[in-house]
Protein backbone atom coordinates (compact mmCIF):
# COMPACT_ATOMS: atom_id res chain seq x y z
CA UNK A 1 0.00 0.00 0.00
CA UNK A 2 3.03 2.04 0.81
CA UNK A 3 4.71 1.79 -2.36
CA UNK A 4 1.43 2.14 -4.58
CA UNK A 5 0.38 5.31 -2.89
CA UNK A 6 3.69 7.14 -2.81
CA UNK A 7 4.59 6.02 -6.21
CA UNK A 8 0.72 8.44 -6.63
CA UNK A 9 1.99 11.11 -4.97
CA UNK A 10 4.97 11.56 -6.72
CA UNK A 11 3.72 10.86 -10.01
CA UNK A 12 0.48 13.42 -9.83
CA UNK A 13 2.84 15.78 -7.87
CA UNK A 14 5.88 16.15 -10.58
CA UNK A 15 3.45 15.73 -13.09
CA UNK A 16 1.16 18.98 -11.94
CA UNK A 17 4.49 20.64 -11.33
CA UNK A 18 6.34 20.04 -14.65
CA UNK A 19 2.69 20.35 -16.75
CA UNK A 20 2.57 23.90 -14.62
CA UNK A 21 5.81 24.78 -15.78
CA UNK A 22 5.46 23.96 -19.33
CA UNK A 23 2.50 26.55 -19.14
CA UNK A 24 4.33 29.18 -17.42
CA UNK A 25 7.16 28.93 -20.06
CA UNK A 26 4.33 29.77 -22.70
CA UNK A 27 3.27 32.96 -20.66
CA UNK A 28 0.25 31.45 -18.32
CA UNK A 29 0.29 32.71 -14.59
CA UNK A 30 -2.44 30.84 -13.37
CA UNK A 31 -2.96 27.87 -12.65
CA UNK A 32 -4.75 25.13 -14.88
CA UNK A 33 -5.85 21.25 -14.44
CA UNK A 34 -4.88 20.40 -17.32
CA UNK A 35 -1.37 20.32 -15.87
CA UNK A 36 -1.37 17.03 -14.70
CA UNK A 37 -1.71 15.64 -18.25
CA UNK A 38 1.01 17.95 -19.79
CA UNK A 39 3.17 16.82 -17.21
CA UNK A 40 2.86 13.05 -17.04
CA UNK A 41 3.67 13.39 -21.03
CA UNK A 42 6.62 15.13 -20.88
CA UNK A 43 7.54 12.99 -17.75
CA UNK A 44 7.08 9.30 -19.44
CA UNK A 45 9.22 11.18 -22.43
CA UNK A 46 11.99 12.27 -20.72
CA UNK A 47 12.14 8.69 -18.30
CA UNK A 48 12.16 6.80 -22.19
CA UNK A 49 14.74 9.09 -23.54
CA UNK A 50 16.99 7.82 -20.47
CA UNK A 51 16.18 5.00 -18.84
CA UNK A 52 18.31 3.03 -21.46
CA UNK A 53 21.49 4.87 -20.19
CA UNK A 54 23.70 2.70 -17.75
CA UNK A 55 22.42 3.07 -14.25
CA UNK A 56 19.59 0.34 -14.07
CA UNK A 57 16.95 3.35 -14.42
CA UNK A 58 19.33 5.35 -12.30
CA UNK A 59 19.69 7.86 -14.89
CA UNK A 60 15.97 8.27 -15.78
CA UNK A 61 15.06 8.84 -12.05
CA UNK A 62 17.76 11.66 -12.55
CA UNK A 63 16.48 13.01 -15.11
CA UNK A 64 13.07 13.48 -13.90
CA UNK A 65 14.01 14.67 -10.89
CA UNK A 66 15.94 17.06 -13.07
CA UNK A 67 12.97 18.51 -14.97
CA UNK A 68 10.97 18.98 -11.65
CA UNK A 69 14.01 20.98 -10.25
CA UNK A 70 13.76 23.18 -13.57
CA UNK A 71 9.81 22.86 -12.84
CA UNK A 72 10.68 24.53 -9.75
CA UNK A 73 12.93 26.80 -11.06
CA UNK A 74 10.17 27.89 -13.84
CA UNK A 75 7.88 28.84 -11.05
CA UNK A 76 9.78 30.01 -8.46
CA UNK A 77 7.77 33.42 -8.83
CA UNK A 78 4.52 31.60 -8.23
CA UNK A 79 1.26 30.87 -9.30
CA UNK A 80 -1.10 33.21 -9.33
CA UNK A 81 -4.75 32.34 -7.89
CA UNK A 82 -3.30 28.88 -6.64
CA UNK A 83 -5.41 29.00 -3.30
CA UNK A 84 -8.50 29.45 -5.00
CA UNK A 85 -8.01 26.55 -7.44
CA UNK A 86 -6.87 24.13 -5.31
CA UNK A 87 -10.37 24.36 -3.45
CA UNK A 88 -11.62 23.71 -6.81
CA UNK A 89 -9.70 20.90 -7.82
CA UNK A 90 -8.76 19.23 -4.48
CA UNK A 91 -12.10 17.64 -3.72
CA UNK A 92 -12.41 16.57 -7.34
CA UNK A 93 -8.77 14.69 -7.02
CA UNK A 94 -9.59 13.22 -3.67
CA UNK A 95 -12.40 11.71 -4.67
CA UNK A 96 -11.26 10.45 -7.53
CA UNK A 97 -8.10 8.34 -5.98
CA UNK A 98 -10.65 6.98 -3.80
CA UNK A 99 -12.84 5.53 -6.35
CA UNK A 100 -10.20 4.30 -8.18
CA UNK A 101 -8.64 2.74 -5.26
CA UNK A 102 -11.67 0.78 -5.31
CA UNK A 103 -10.79 -2.53 -6.77
CA UNK A 104 -7.70 -2.73 -4.38
CA UNK A 105 -10.27 -2.22 -1.09
CA UNK A 106 -12.91 -4.68 -2.99
CA UNK A 107 -9.68 -7.34 -3.01
CA UNK A 108 -8.55 -6.30 -0.09
CA UNK A 109 -4.84 -6.08 -1.08
CA UNK A 110 -2.35 -3.84 -2.68
CA UNK A 111 -0.79 -6.29 -5.93
CA UNK A 112 -1.29 -7.29 -10.09
CA UNK A 113 -5.48 -6.57 -10.66
CA UNK A 114 -7.66 -8.19 -13.23
CA UNK A 115 -5.88 -11.43 -14.01
CA UNK A 116 -8.65 -13.27 -14.54
CA UNK A 117 -9.60 -10.62 -17.71
CA UNK A 118 -5.88 -9.49 -18.33
CA UNK A 119 -2.58 -11.06 -18.14
CA UNK A 120 -1.11 -8.72 -19.68
CA UNK A 121 1.05 -6.93 -16.99
CA UNK A 122 3.27 -10.11 -16.67
CA UNK A 123 4.64 -8.83 -20.05
CA UNK A 124 4.47 -5.14 -19.17
CA UNK A 125 6.49 -6.79 -15.82
CA UNK A 126 9.19 -8.41 -17.85
CA UNK A 127 9.75 -5.58 -19.88
CA UNK A 128 10.48 -2.76 -17.13
CA UNK A 129 12.69 -5.89 -15.70
CA UNK A 130 14.82 -5.85 -19.02
CA UNK A 131 14.77 -2.05 -19.43
CA UNK A 132 16.03 -1.91 -15.97
CA UNK A 133 18.90 -4.14 -16.63
CA UNK A 134 19.83 -2.83 -20.31
CA UNK A 135 19.00 -5.81 -22.31
CA UNK A 136 16.49 -6.68 -25.05
CA UNK A 137 13.00 -8.48 -25.10
CA UNK A 138 10.23 -9.03 -27.91
CA UNK A 139 8.65 -5.70 -26.57
CA UNK A 140 11.43 -3.47 -26.78
CA UNK A 141 12.61 -4.82 -30.28
CA UNK A 142 9.50 -5.01 -32.00
CA UNK A 143 9.12 -1.33 -31.68
CA UNK A 144 6.64 -1.61 -28.96
CA UNK A 145 6.17 1.76 -26.83
CA UNK A 146 7.54 1.61 -23.44
CA UNK A 147 7.64 5.43 -21.66
CA UNK A 148 5.13 4.09 -18.73
CA UNK A 149 7.18 1.00 -18.39
CA UNK A 150 10.60 4.04 -18.27
CA UNK A 151 9.06 6.26 -16.27
CA UNK A 152 8.24 2.94 -13.74
CA UNK A 153 11.87 1.74 -13.48
CA UNK A 154 13.00 5.45 -12.72
CA UNK A 155 10.17 5.13 -9.73
CA UNK A 156 11.33 1.55 -8.85
CA UNK A 157 14.90 3.16 -8.15
CA UNK A 158 13.34 4.95 -5.05
CA UNK A 159 11.98 1.41 -3.56
CA UNK A 160 8.88 0.20 -4.75
CA UNK A 161 8.24 -2.65 -6.56
CA UNK A 162 7.73 -2.58 -9.97
CA UNK A 163 4.12 -3.27 -9.40
CA UNK A 164 3.92 -1.11 -7.03
CA UNK A 165 4.56 1.62 -9.26
CA UNK A 166 2.27 0.42 -12.15
CA UNK A 167 -0.68 0.71 -9.70
CA UNK A 168 1.17 4.17 -8.66
CA UNK A 169 0.90 5.49 -12.30
CA UNK A 170 -2.56 4.01 -12.82
CA UNK A 171 -4.06 5.98 -10.18
CA UNK A 172 -2.51 8.70 -11.41
CA UNK A 173 -3.84 8.00 -14.46
CA UNK A 174 -7.34 8.52 -13.27
CA UNK A 175 -6.71 10.94 -10.89
CA UNK A 176 -5.40 13.58 -14.21
CA UNK A 177 -8.23 12.30 -15.83
CA UNK A 178 -10.80 13.68 -13.75
CA UNK A 179 -9.12 16.95 -13.22
CA UNK A 180 -9.06 17.57 -16.62
CA UNK A 181 -12.80 18.32 -17.03
CA UNK A 182 -12.67 21.10 -13.98
CA UNK A 183 -11.50 23.19 -17.14
CA UNK A 184 -14.72 23.35 -18.67
CA UNK A 185 -16.71 23.15 -15.19
CA UNK A 186 -15.07 25.84 -13.73
CA UNK A 187 -17.80 28.04 -13.21
CA UNK A 188 -20.23 25.40 -12.37
CA UNK A 189 -21.49 24.51 -9.05
CA UNK A 190 -19.19 22.43 -6.83
CA UNK A 191 -21.40 19.58 -6.75
CA UNK A 192 -22.28 19.90 -10.44
CA UNK A 193 -18.27 20.37 -11.19
CA UNK A 194 -17.31 17.35 -8.82
CA UNK A 195 -19.69 14.94 -10.72
CA UNK A 196 -19.27 15.84 -14.49
CA UNK A 197 -15.58 14.79 -13.80
CA UNK A 198 -16.01 11.82 -12.38
CA UNK A 199 -18.71 10.62 -14.95
CA UNK A 200 -15.84 11.63 -17.63
CA UNK A 201 -12.50 10.80 -15.75
CA UNK A 202 -13.91 7.31 -14.59
CA UNK A 203 -16.92 6.45 -17.52
CA UNK A 204 -17.26 2.49 -17.48
CA UNK A 205 -14.97 1.63 -20.07
CA UNK A 206 -11.99 3.94 -18.43
CA UNK A 207 -13.10 1.96 -15.46
CA UNK A 208 -13.49 -1.00 -16.66
CA UNK A 209 -9.97 -0.95 -18.05
CA UNK A 210 -8.38 0.26 -14.58
CA UNK A 211 -10.12 -2.87 -12.48
CA UNK A 212 -8.01 -4.82 -14.60
CA UNK A 213 -4.82 -2.82 -14.03
CA UNK A 214 -4.67 -1.69 -17.74
CA UNK A 215 -2.43 1.81 -17.80
CA UNK A 216 -1.80 2.29 -21.47
CA UNK A 217 -5.54 2.63 -22.59
CA UNK A 218 -6.21 4.69 -19.79
CA UNK A 219 -3.50 6.92 -20.48
CA UNK A 220 -4.15 7.55 -23.98
CA UNK A 221 -7.54 7.99 -23.06
CA UNK A 222 -6.24 10.81 -20.53
CA UNK A 223 -3.93 12.23 -23.75
CA UNK A 224 -6.90 12.54 -25.85
CA UNK A 225 -8.90 14.12 -23.57
CA UNK A 226 -6.13 16.51 -22.56
CA UNK A 227 -5.78 17.78 -26.20
CA UNK A 228 -9.07 17.79 -26.92
CA UNK A 229 -9.81 20.29 -24.11
CA UNK A 230 -6.61 22.31 -24.40
CA UNK A 231 -7.62 22.53 -27.92
CA UNK A 232 -10.51 24.06 -26.79
CA UNK A 233 -8.52 26.36 -24.36
CA UNK A 234 -6.51 27.66 -27.37
CA UNK A 235 -9.53 28.74 -29.89
CA UNK A 236 -10.45 30.62 -27.06
CA UNK A 237 -7.39 32.18 -26.08
CA UNK A 238 -7.45 30.78 -22.26
CA UNK A 239 -4.50 28.41 -22.59
CA UNK A 240 -1.80 31.01 -22.42
CA UNK A 241 -1.94 34.16 -23.23
CA UNK A 242 -3.10 35.28 -26.40
CA UNK A 243 -0.55 38.27 -26.90
CA UNK A 244 2.76 37.74 -25.70
CA UNK A 245 3.02 34.01 -26.50
CA UNK A 246 1.38 33.61 -29.95
CA UNK A 247 4.45 31.11 -31.21
CA UNK A 248 4.24 28.99 -28.09
CA UNK A 249 0.48 28.24 -27.66
CA UNK A 250 0.45 24.97 -29.02
CA UNK A 251 3.22 23.79 -27.29
CA UNK A 252 1.67 22.20 -24.08
CA UNK A 253 -0.47 20.35 -27.00
CA UNK A 254 2.72 19.45 -28.78
CA UNK A 255 3.80 17.66 -25.23
CA UNK A 256 0.59 15.86 -25.19
CA UNK A 257 1.29 14.91 -28.51
CA UNK A 258 4.81 13.66 -27.83
CA UNK A 259 3.60 11.69 -24.93
CA UNK A 260 1.18 10.19 -26.41
CA UNK A 261 3.58 8.95 -29.34
CA UNK A 262 6.12 7.33 -26.43
CA UNK A 263 2.90 5.92 -24.67
CA UNK A 264 0.93 4.37 -27.80
CA UNK A 265 3.43 4.88 -30.97
CA UNK A 266 2.04 6.43 -33.70
CA UNK A 267 -1.17 5.25 -33.36
CA UNK A 268 -1.55 7.77 -30.65
CA UNK A 269 -1.23 10.62 -33.23
CA UNK A 270 -4.22 9.37 -34.89
CA UNK A 271 -6.74 10.56 -32.34
CA UNK A 272 -4.80 13.96 -31.98
CA UNK A 273 -4.12 15.07 -35.48
CA UNK A 274 -7.97 13.81 -36.24
CA UNK A 275 -9.36 16.02 -33.49
CA UNK A 276 -7.08 19.05 -35.12
CA UNK A 277 -7.42 18.47 -38.49
CA UNK A 278 -11.22 18.51 -38.42
CA UNK A 279 -11.46 21.04 -35.93
CA UNK A 280 -9.36 23.30 -37.87
CA UNK A 281 -10.93 22.34 -41.50
CA UNK A 282 -14.59 23.05 -40.01
CA UNK A 283 -13.52 26.47 -38.68
CA UNK A 284 -11.80 27.45 -42.46
CA UNK A 285 -15.23 26.28 -43.99
CA UNK A 286 -17.66 28.40 -41.67
CA UNK A 287 -14.93 31.43 -42.04
CA UNK A 288 -15.59 31.03 -46.05
CA UNK A 289 -19.28 30.79 -45.87
CA UNK A 290 -20.10 33.05 -43.33
CA UNK A 291 -17.50 36.09 -44.37
CA UNK A 292 -15.49 35.17 -47.40
CA UNK A 293 -12.45 32.79 -48.77
CA UNK A 294 -10.69 35.34 -48.24
CA UNK A 295 -11.25 35.57 -44.52
CA UNK A 296 -10.27 31.77 -44.61
CA UNK A 297 -7.11 32.37 -46.11
CA UNK A 298 -6.61 35.03 -43.41
CA UNK A 299 -7.43 32.75 -40.47
CA UNK A 300 -5.07 30.56 -41.64
CA UNK A 301 -2.23 32.84 -41.74
CA UNK A 302 -2.82 33.86 -38.89
CA UNK A 303 -2.60 30.58 -36.80
CA UNK A 304 -0.14 29.01 -39.19
CA UNK A 305 3.22 30.32 -36.98
CA UNK A 306 1.93 28.56 -33.73
CA UNK A 307 0.88 25.56 -35.49
CA UNK A 308 4.04 25.61 -37.28
CA UNK A 309 5.71 25.90 -34.20
CA UNK A 310 4.29 23.09 -32.07
CA UNK A 311 4.62 20.88 -34.95
CA UNK A 312 8.03 21.08 -35.20
CA UNK A 313 8.73 20.66 -31.10
CA UNK A 314 6.72 17.20 -31.84
CA UNK A 315 8.97 16.34 -35.40
CA UNK A 316 11.98 17.39 -33.15
CA UNK A 317 11.16 15.33 -29.64
CA UNK A 318 9.52 12.52 -31.32
CA UNK A 319 12.59 11.87 -34.54
CA UNK A 320 14.37 9.41 -31.93
CA UNK A 321 11.85 7.03 -32.51
CA UNK A 322 11.08 6.95 -35.73
CA UNK A 323 13.00 3.38 -36.10
CA UNK A 324 11.20 1.97 -33.44
CA UNK A 325 7.42 3.28 -34.71
CA UNK A 326 8.74 1.34 -37.97
CA UNK A 327 9.44 -1.13 -36.37
CA UNK A 328 6.03 -1.49 -34.64
CA UNK A 329 4.18 -1.10 -37.09
CA UNK A 330 4.62 -5.03 -38.13
CA UNK A 331 3.46 -5.93 -34.57
CA UNK A 332 1.05 -8.99 -34.34
CA UNK A 333 -1.76 -6.72 -33.10
CA UNK A 334 -2.26 -4.55 -36.48
CA UNK A 335 -2.74 -7.94 -38.60
CA UNK A 336 -6.55 -8.12 -39.52
CA UNK A 337 -6.12 -11.48 -39.75
CA UNK A 338 -4.35 -12.47 -36.77
CA UNK A 339 -5.52 -12.93 -32.77
CA UNK A 340 -6.08 -9.23 -32.53
CA UNK A 341 -9.07 -9.43 -30.22
CA UNK A 342 -6.20 -10.45 -27.49
CA UNK A 343 -8.50 -10.64 -24.09
CA UNK A 344 -11.70 -9.40 -25.86
CA UNK A 345 -14.70 -12.32 -26.30
CA UNK A 346 -15.52 -9.96 -29.60
CA UNK A 347 -15.55 -6.35 -30.88
CA UNK A 348 -16.67 -4.20 -28.33
CA UNK A 349 -20.37 -2.50 -28.89
CA UNK A 350 -19.52 1.26 -29.28
CA UNK A 351 -22.36 1.50 -26.95
CA UNK A 352 -20.30 0.98 -24.42
CA UNK A 353 -18.84 4.48 -24.51
CA UNK A 354 -21.58 6.50 -23.61
CA UNK A 355 -20.89 5.21 -19.93
CA UNK A 356 -24.17 3.28 -19.12
CA UNK A 357 -23.71 -0.65 -19.39
CA UNK A 358 -24.77 -2.57 -16.45
CA UNK A 359 -22.50 -5.23 -15.81
CA UNK A 360 -19.46 -5.99 -14.27
CA UNK A 361 -17.38 -7.59 -16.85
CA UNK A 362 -16.99 -5.04 -20.10
CA UNK A 363 -16.87 -8.32 -22.50
CA UNK A 364 -20.28 -9.02 -21.59
CA UNK A 365 -22.88 -8.79 -24.59
CA UNK A 366 -26.45 -7.52 -24.08
CA UNK A 367 -29.00 -10.34 -22.66
CA UNK A 368 -25.69 -12.29 -21.96
CA UNK A 369 -24.89 -11.99 -18.66
CA UNK A 370 -26.95 -11.70 -15.33
CA UNK A 371 -29.27 -8.22 -16.66
CA UNK A 372 -31.64 -8.76 -19.74
CA UNK A 373 -30.68 -6.83 -22.77
CA UNK A 374 -33.74 -4.30 -22.67
CA UNK A 375 -31.53 -2.60 -19.64
CA UNK A 376 -28.50 -2.51 -21.62
CA UNK A 377 -30.21 -0.96 -23.99
CA UNK A 378 -32.65 1.51 -22.15
CA UNK A 379 -29.31 2.67 -20.23
CA UNK A 380 -27.50 3.38 -23.65
CA UNK A 381 -30.70 5.55 -24.95
CA UNK A 382 -30.24 7.27 -21.82
CA UNK A 383 -26.44 7.91 -22.45
CA UNK A 384 -27.21 8.87 -26.11
CA UNK A 385 -29.42 11.23 -24.54
CA UNK A 386 -27.20 13.41 -22.32
CA UNK A 387 -24.84 12.98 -25.44
CA UNK A 388 -27.29 15.03 -27.86
CA UNK A 389 -27.65 17.46 -24.88
CA UNK A 390 -24.39 18.15 -24.01
CA UNK A 391 -23.72 18.26 -28.08
CA UNK A 392 -26.30 21.13 -28.50
CA UNK A 393 -24.76 22.60 -25.39
CA UNK A 394 -21.76 22.81 -26.94
CA UNK A 395 -22.59 23.73 -30.90
CA UNK A 396 -24.66 27.00 -29.58
CA UNK A 397 -22.18 27.91 -27.73
CA UNK A 398 -19.70 27.76 -30.59
CA UNK A 399 -17.58 25.19 -29.02
CA UNK A 400 -16.78 22.61 -31.61
CA UNK A 401 -13.66 21.60 -30.77
CA UNK A 402 -14.72 18.73 -28.43
CA UNK A 403 -17.13 17.52 -31.05
CA UNK A 404 -14.78 17.83 -33.30
CA UNK A 405 -12.76 15.09 -31.11
CA UNK A 406 -15.66 12.79 -30.62
CA UNK A 407 -16.34 12.74 -34.43
CA UNK A 408 -12.78 12.04 -35.23
CA UNK A 409 -13.12 9.07 -32.57
CA UNK A 410 -15.76 8.18 -34.44
CA UNK A 411 -14.42 8.23 -37.75
CA UNK A 412 -10.91 5.85 -36.68
CA UNK A 413 -13.53 3.61 -34.97
CA UNK A 414 -15.30 2.98 -38.41
CA UNK A 415 -12.36 2.39 -39.67
CA UNK A 416 -10.92 -0.37 -37.29
CA UNK A 417 -14.53 -1.72 -37.63
CA UNK A 418 -13.59 -2.43 -41.56
CA UNK A 419 -10.24 -2.98 -41.89
CA UNK A 420 -8.70 -3.19 -38.08
CA UNK A 421 -9.04 -5.68 -35.32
Amino acid sequence: MLGTYASFLLVLGLSALVGQAVLAACGRQTWSSLSPAIGLAALISVAWGTVRLPGEGLAALIAIGALGIVAVAVLRSGVRDAASELRVGAPVALIALLAASLPFTVEARFGILGTGLNPDMSQHLFAADRLAEGASERLISDGYPLGPHALVVALSELGPSSVDAFNGLTLAIAVAACLVPVVLLRESAAWTRIAGALVVGLTYLVASYLVQGAFKETLLALFVLAFAVGLHELARGGLVPVGTARLRGAIPLAVIAIGSVYAYSFPGLAWLAGAALLWGAIELALAARRKSPGAAGQLMRKVAPTAAVGLLALAVAIAPEVGRMASFADFETFNPDGAGLGNLFNRLSPLEALGVWPSGDFRVEPGDGSVPAIVFYLGAALGLLALAVGLLWSLRRSERVVPAALAAALVLWSYALIDGT
